[in-house]
């Protein structure tokens, strides 16, 4: 009797799945880039509902209209303006839960701006130029704050991943094993 290599390989895979991995479905799950003015916004479409990840500079929220639809949820991967900037715009045309950890909290509902720890020479003579495309940050409600290790959706877990601010989060997507970092 000839076996195939190929056929036991895969058998041994699909058993090990079904008895060590759990079972996810959301095997639909597709994420686009949305390029913004200067920054990028993903949308990550599942079967349970969209996610919107950040909402970019004031001014945005005209180019992010279109993507709204089935977006249940918006989560900030930090509280950068250009990351939440556009997030009271968008409130008013998505009835969508909008997420921040909750060191970000505070700038988000009160419309602070958070400043950036600047190193390198370049940036801080190009620095104070970007702040005349961030003006109009205007306070927003966030409905959770999120934590470590949360799942948003099934597949959809929270990472807290501070460094680039301290409340930097990342989304680890388990059904295409890929994460969204918002800056590093």
């Amino acid at each position: 009797m000839e076996v195939k290599v190929s056929k036991i390989i895969f058998d041994i895979q699909s058993i090990y799945k079904c008895l060590f991995l759990p079972q996810l479905k959301m095997s639909n799950m597709q994420v686009k880039e949305i390029q913004l003015r200067f920054v990028k916004a993903f949308l990550i479409e599942t079967d349970e509902g969209n996610i919107l990840v950040d909402a970019g500079t004031p001014g945005s929220g005209k180019i992010l209209r279109d993507y709204l639809k089935d977006v249940k949820y918006v989560i900030f991967t930090h509280s950068h303006i250009d990351h939440i900037g556009g997030a009271n715009e968008i409130r008013g045309i998505t009835n969508a839960e909008f997420y921040i950890h909750e060191k970000g909290k505070e700038y988000l509902e009160k419309g602070l701006v958070r400043k950036p720890v600047v190193h390198s020479l370049g940036l801080k003579i190009v620095f104070p130029l970007f702040s005349l495309f961030t003006r109009g940050l205007k306070p927003t409600k966030v409905d959770r704050v999120i934590k470590d290790n949360e799942e948003i959706l099934e597949g959809v877990r929270v990472l807290y991943t501070p460094g680039h601010t301290d409340d930097s989060i990342s989304l680890y997507l388990e059904p295409i094993n890929s994460v969204i970092v918002g800056d590093m």
